[in-house]
């Protein structure tokens, strides 16, 4: 028996077993009362780490089509925030000719553009427009790229 040398009290299962395991003594009626079998489990919480998600936002987003899953692997603190623009993003990029798939797609592969508000897309969009002129082609680019322009949060010194 491989853990014939262990000891069978609770004592030494607490000191000698990482705090993340729990133990568990079993006492087959065949087996020896004197030699225990031991076995550990991890201890973790039952419930995913989705349940401290904004359940209101995923909804949001599922309904605005966005693959959570890809977000959740790019960002995953994104969808636990309780603030997010994500609806007056979607009227932001509508309204400037972005197709519903283009807005999930740039959600989907850059979650953290749901972070940023109505005023600041406004801001960004009138720097970008100052230099590409059309509004298909700064979307064209958000599409490809939509790091390129939801990434810096300071419109100051662009």
């Amino acid at each position: 028996m491989a853990m014939k040398g262990l000891f069978c009290t609770s004592s030494f299962c607490l000191r000698h077993v990482p705090f993340s395991c729990m133990i568990r003594i079993l006492h087959p009626p065949l087996a020896n009362p004197a030699w225990c079998r031991f076995y550990s489990e991890q201890l973790s919480n039952t419930k995913n780490t989705e349940s401290n998600e904004n359940q209101s936002l995923l909804s949001n987003l599922e309904f605005m089509g966005v693959d959570i899953t890809m977000a959740r692997k790019r960002q995953p603190g994104i969808l636990k925030k309780m603030i997010t623009h994500e609806e007056s993003l979607r009227k932001f990029l509508l309204a400037k000719g972005a197709s519903r798939e283009a807005i999930a797609s740039i959600i989907s592969r850059y979650p953290r553009a749901i972070t940023r508000t109505y005023e600041h897309l406004q801001k960004k969009w009138d720097i970008w427009q100052s230099i590409l002129k059309t509004d298909l082609h700064i979307i064209k680019i958000v599409e490809r790229s939509p790091e390129s322009f939801f990434r810096s949060g300071d419109i100051e010194n662009l």
